[in-house]
């Protein structure tokens, strides 16, 4: 039932507002509450317990499971009070909140703090009595701070764990200190691949990001995020950031003073947060993991986001399932608890509800004269763009798509197969059954005799091509975005790819750019290319610091593929 709820958008919407504070009693002191017994609200708080104020008699049995730490009052006003008097969190007036206390975006919070660091159940409510006496023994991964944890403590310890991290050299080796199992397996990719001192990188600028955030899905929900977060976007202390899939922050809102200090580690629209570019931080750690997560202080891998605290959650298609991107608010320590996790969980769960109820009539038919671009590299789903309307594609439909973007003049059945399968025997029913479905998706963009695209097709491989042939170095490593559909074996895409990996290389090592060459073997894709390496290494000057580390990579690399010692 709390399912169904949530995807709906006013189920979402409600669950959202009523744990985002909707009712302003959160996290002020108890109001002195005239109860239905005739007893005040204050005259409890004296005995230091939780103390659950309803009418609702669903929830008073729930809570019966909590005796021991937990007093039921019959009030007008539903309210969760921590021993210290202040309210945990406020539903609706005179309301039923048996729903509300079920709800998968609000269980972290109350779950919090009944019972301290908890178990990461389901739901609150399916939770044994019994758990709620162990105090700190299970902790809930997606949580950063555990219940009275010192947030100033805990970020000494972090930094100190973070320090000898890095200075260990040992990527795969223990990492002691209080660092969460999800933040150290971050860590240890973002060692891989980011140095902790870098900004991330800023990706689209001006009229390319404007024309990239109107196409995306996610610009349906944008208003629905202002509407359910902005009051957090607007306290000046704290931002609003959407991402795509790829990490690429699309909006970045809040107030002018929080959007300024987060310029300076280029927390800004059109920079990439993946955690490949810019190390452990929420947004990124969200889409990796395809969970919500809080990411505090020195927890972030890179040494310029420390002093931040953020929490993030996945937005899905609510058709295929895919990663969209995410929904993030980063801000200070404060965020370190249960209730922003859920703020931002019930947000993305109320987007994907929207773009569910949305998504046919948001689909224009297709345009024969409108403008189609094809992006596939770095990525084995190819999103093909046709005006607003954003089409992502399978593995196999993203090879078919690619082929016949490098083929404008068409490919025959035959010929197709050939480019698809090789050699392997296939039964000439395997694909027309995929073009059969492809048509389904594109409509009247396919053509058949010859398989062909009817409209000119930018693709994003096309124009890294172009950049290459003018040899323009800088432009070529900027449009190189990864490999070309990496996961496919199809002979025609791996001999589009192999082109354009070697085209890219070959120029850089023929440039002889330190920067440039330093930029691609930080990459994933240039981490393990020795020719790459050697390049570096013979380019940079006799005094650069970095002469150690390209020299160290060479000569590891050199063992790992059997090569002569240099």
């Amino acid at each position: 039932m709390v399912a169904d709820l949530l995807d709906t958008v006013p189920g979402a919407t409600y669950v959202l507002k009523q744990i985002s504070g909707a009712g302003r009693l959160r996290g002020r002191v108890a109001p002195d509450l005239v109860l239905d017994d005739g007893t005040r609200l204050p005259d409890h708080c004296r005995a230091a317990r939780f103390l659950l104020v309803t009418r609702d008699p669903g929830l008073a049995a729930l809570a019966e499971g909590f005796a021991g730490r937990l007093t039921v009052l019959p009030g007008p006003q539903a309210m969760l009070v921590r021993p210290d008097g202040y309210v945990a969190w406020a539903g609706a007036s005179g309301g039923s909140v048996h729903a509300l206390a079920r709800a998968e975006g609000a269980r972290a919070e109350r779950a919090w703090w009944l019972t301290g660091p908890c178990r990461a159940t389901r739901a609150w409510v399916t939770m044994a009595p019994e758990d709620a006496e162990s105090e700190g023994a299970v902790t809930n991964p997606w949580l950063a701070l555990e219940s009275g944890a010192d947030a100033a403590e805990r970020t000494g310890e972090l930094r100190r764990a973070h320090e000898r991290f890095l200075s260990a050299g040992a990527i795969d080796g223990p990492i002691d200190g209080p660092v969460r199992s999800v933040v150290a397996e971050s860590w240890r990719r973002s060692a891989r691949a980011v140095d902790p001192d870098a900004l991330a990188p800023l990706e689209l600028t001006d009229t390319e990001l404007e024309e990239y955030r109107k196409a995306h899905p996610l610009a349906q929900v944008l208003p629905l995020f202002r509407d359910l977060l902005g009051g957090i976007a607007d306290d000046g202390r704290h931002l609003l950031a959407v991402c795509d899939a790829a990490g690429r922050l699309l909006w970045v809102e809040g107030h002018r003073g929080a959007r300024a200090r987060a310029e300076r580690m280029n927390f800004v629209a059109g920079a990439r947060w993946d955690e490949s570019h810019a190390g452990t931080n929420a947004p990124g750690l969200a889409i990796t993991v395809d969970h919500p997560v809080q990411i505090f202080a020195a927890e972030h891998f890179a040494v310029p986001v420390q002093p931040w605290t953020c929490a993030a959650a996945p937005i899905h298609d609510p058709h295929t399932g895919r990663v969209l991107g995410a929904v993030d608010v980063t801000g200070g320590d404060n965020l370190a608890s249960p209730y922003s996790l859920a703020l931002v969980q019930a947000a993305a769960r109320a987007a994907e509800a929207h773009l569910a109820s949305n998504h046919w009539a948001m689909l224009p038919a297709p345009d024969l004269a409108a403008a189609v671009t094809l992006t596939a590299l770095g990525r084995d789903d190819a999103v093909l763009t046709e005006g607003p309307r954003r089409i992502r594609l399978g593995p196999r439909h993203s090879e078919i798509v690619v082929l016949l973007a490098c083929h404008p003049e068409g490919l025959s059945s035959d010929q197709l197969s050939a480019e698809l399968y090789g050699d392997r025997m296939l039964n000439p029913v395997t694909l027309r059954a995929e073009l059969s479905r492809l048509r389904h998706r594109l409509g009247p963009l396919l053509d058949s005799r010859p398989y062909r695209l009817r409209v000119p097709v930018r693709a994003d491989f096309q124009a890294l091509a172009e950049h290459l042939a003018a040899a323009a170095a800088d432009a070529a490593l900027r449009a190189y975005r990864g490999p070309l559909l990496p996961g496919s074996d199809a002979p025609g895409v791996v001999w589009q790819r192999r082109l354009l990996d070697d085209g890219v290389r070959d120029l850089l090592v023929a440039r002889r750019d330190p920067a440039l060459l330093e930029r691609w073997t930080r990459a994933p894709w240039g981490r393990d290319d020795i020719v790459a390496w050697q390049a570096l290494l013979a380019a940079l000057p006799a005094g650069s610091p970095a002469r150690a580390r390209a020299a160290r990579r060479v000569r590891d690399l050199d063992a790992e593929y059997g090569l002569p010692l240099r």
